[in-house]
């Protein structure tokens, strides 16, 4: 008896929904992170004092991301097509009329001082929670459904490349069997 995980997926199906999910997105280029390493000897743990004698403050905390604060933004899901390699035949994408979980949909993202991202979905494609990152000009978050055991529950990621008070994104989801495949191009701006 195989693997089963989401209602009687397969490993195999739920690795595949994952796969699909990840390609349909065409995620930006990967910028590359710096690693630190410690280093023996005295570190700087409070107030450095002048040759005045006067006290200033010394902080080794990371500047907060520019992109802090409330994102908000609107939707409209639709069917999303699906590559697969020649000479594989999967019908259920062929029986998916593109209706269900298509339509309008809101999101509100927030942006945290060190550039975590938490928030929330709704609409066409059932409640959503999301989190990520905004880090170097690029949002990268993953779209989990806020009730897993909901009929044609969605999991999918969000990207999108923020440019001011903007940010310019493309959503991909599937089904937990990949039975749906949806997308959505997404524009968020920042609360007032």
């Amino acid at each position: 008896m195989g693997n089963t995980g989401w209602r009687g997926a397969t490993g195999g199906q739920a690795a595949l929904v994952i796969a699909v999910a990840l390609a349909l997105v065409g995620c930006p280029p990967e910028t590359s992170k710096s690693t630190t390493t410690a280093t023996a000897g005295p570190t700087a743990t409070g107030p450095a004092t002048t040759d005045s004698g006067a006290t200033t403050a010394t902080s080794s905390a990371v500047p907060a991301s520019p992109h802090a604060g409330t994102w908000v933004g609107a939707f409209a899901t639709t069917k999303g097509e699906v590559d697969v390699p020649k000479g594989v035949d999967y019908p259920t994408w062929k029986k998916d009329e593109g209706t269900d979980r298509s339509g309008k949909g809101s999101i509100e993202l927030t942006v945290a001082p060190d550039g975590a991202v938490t928030g929330k979905g709704t609409g066409a494609l059932g409640e959503l929670a999301v989190s990520g990152t905004v880090e170097s000009g690029w949002l990268r978050t993953g779209l989990s459904p806020a009730d897993p055991e909901a009929p044609n529950a969605m999991t999918g990621v969000l990207v999108g490349e923020v440019k001011g008070d903007q940010i310019d994104g493309r959503m991909r989801l599937a089904s937990h069997d990949g039975r749906l495949v949806r997308k959505a191009e997404v524009t968020l701006k920042r609360g007032r």
